[in-house]
């Protein structure tokens, strides 16, 4: 992460004004604890949580514990599918999005054409529940980014309003709606 933000401000001086934050996309453990610490998650302008691993073990418990940290901005790919790979775990999405509105923590659309989690009924649910939802391509290479697309229709899928969609606003305007 020291490399990364390197790079990052080394960028960020060359095309200034426009600006590149420090991101990480954190797993939430079997047990519910993150796999890197405060410090390191602190060190983020933005952080993302997600179950990437044991679908089976407390998913709910796991994701509202991960809501917890006030270094968590969102949660990613919520139930973990994989459509036609791998079933959804079994989360209690309306215990999810209270949490989420306690917290102030924001829930994630995923772009990727393999997941698009979550699913559109339930971002109509978070979003009507009043949690903004963040639209993302969750792009790993360059050619991923076209996958906001996907995650756009899902939204639109969900009749969710330019309101209610995180990523309408400008970042300081995010930076206003964070927990931190």
């Amino acid at each position: 992460m020291a490399a990364q933000d390197e790079a990052v401000a080394r960028l960020n001086e060359q095309l200034a004004p426009f600006t590149i934050l420090r991101g990480v996309e954190v797993n939430i453990r079997a047990d519910g604890s993150l796999d890197l610490t405060d410090e390191e998650l602190a060190s983020r302008d933005w952080v993302v949580a997600s179950l990437h691993t044991s679908f089976d073990r407390d998913p709910t418990e796991r994701v509202m514990a991960a809501m917890e940290s006030p270094h968590v901005d969102c949660i990613g790919h919520l139930t973990a599918r994989k459509i036609n790979k791998r079933a959804p775990a079994d989360v209690d999405v309306a215990r999810v999005i209270a949490k989420a509105l306690e917290t102030g923590t924001f829930l994630e659309i995923n772009g990727q054409p393999d997941r698009l989690d979550l699913r559109d009924t339930h971002a109509r649910a978070a979003g009507e529940a009043g949690v903004p939802i963040l639209v993302s391509s969750d792009a790993h290479r360059p050619a991923a980014l076209a996958y906001l697309d996907f995650a756009v229709s899902q939204a639109r899928r969900a009749w969710l309003t330019k309101a209610q969609v995180l990523n309408t606003r400008t970042w300081p305007q995010i930076q206003r709606m964070m927990k931190r």
